[in-house]
């Protein structure tokens, strides 16, 4: 990953073409300065329960995510 000073990263951790909690792993090591913030549906408890386990900071719902963004974060 090219040198970055990204402040935000968002992640949709109920993506099925991709390993979230990989993901959200190297931006915490690639990215350590960034907010990690994740969204998905509301009754997806195990991915959202393992996204926070790897360090995600907040977790929208795909309601939120989409609706209001800027006053979620």
């Amino acid at each position: 990953m090219p040198e970055c000073d990204a402040q935000l990263v968002i992640v949709n951790i109920g993506s099925r073409g991709l390993n979230p909690t990989e993901l959200i792993g190297v931006c915490r090591e690639k990215l350590p300065q960034a907010r990690v913030v994740g969204f998905c549906g509301h009754l997806e408890i195990e991915i959202r329960r393992a996204a926070k386990a790897a360090g995600l900071e907040r977790i929208l719902t795909n309601d939120e995510a989409l609706t209001d963004l800027a006053n979620s974060l």
